[in-house]
């Protein structure tokens, strides 16, 4: 899957990518972390960088294996570009937010 993932790439792919990124993945791991008494910033930044890509490659392998065996091309191509932006838009964001996050956990710890 190389040049012919980019043929599949739409407005509803990027939408569903950049919604798998966010809403999709956060509110799941916001939900699971109820009643752990962790801060908002704390349980975003748990659920931006929290297990990504490899858990994308295994369920729809899972996926094509037990259900769809064929014409699967479009599904692989929208986790191609989900995973493509992951690894841009976490490497980007990797070094300010864990910045921003080890100051917000030093002054917090400072308060107590």
């Amino acid at each position: 899957m190389g040049s012919e993932a980019k043929e599949h790439w739409d407005a509803m792919a990027l939408l569903y990518a950049l919604l798998s990124l966010t809403v999709i993945r956060m509110v799941p791991v916001a939900i699971s972390l109820i009643g752990t008494k962790m801060d908002l910033v704390t349980v975003g930044f748990i659920g931006w960088f929290g297990l990504r890509g490899i858990a994308s490659i295994l369920y729809i392998l899972i996926f094509i294996n037990e259900v769809e065996k064929e014409n699967n091309e479009r599904l692989l191509s929208v986790i191609v570009l989900t995973i493509l932006i992951s690894v841009f838009v976490h490497g980007l964001s990797a070094v300010p937010l864990s910045s921003f996050y080890g100051c917000y956990v030093a002054r917090k710890s400072q308060r107590n």
